[in-house]
């Protein structure tokens, strides 16, 4: 492949997509090449997207991390549109949701009220 060329249909404006067809490569292909020769990639900044997708900031109730999450993800957690699963909470990882689960488990048994029967 040419590097070059590809590096200065890049650099002109053109997408890795339109690069690739033009020099007939994948446009990984033509990413690895650029990234090889030192040049970085456009930040991907389509406004439609980011209109049609807009992120929020939760904040993880386990460890207290901010992260960003998908408008959708955070209003319907892990449902579907005809069918919204709202989690209770927002966990940054699969670890932090697993010691949120066990607090709450904590927090079930200290409520738990235990009554001691004696037969005589």
């Amino acid at each position: 492949m040419n590097v070059s060329l590809a590096a200065k249909l890049y650099q002109e404006g053109l997408t890795l997509r339109e690069v690739g067809a033009m020099v007939r490569r994948t446009p990984a292909a033509v990413l690895f090449a650029l990234r090889k020769a030192g040049i970085p990639r456009r930040p991907n900044c389509n406004p439609a997207w980011v209109r049609d997708y807009p992120r929020v900031e939760v904040t993880c109730a386990s460890c207290g991390r901010k992260f960003k999450r998908r408008q959708f993800h955070y209003l319907y957690g892990g449902g579907t549109r005809s069918k919204p699963n709202p989690p209770r909470e927002r966990f940054c990882s699969s670890v932090c949701e697993a010691w949120g689960s066990r607090r709450r488990a904590a927090e079930r048994a200290s409520r738990t009220t235990v009554i001691e029967v004696t037969y005589r």
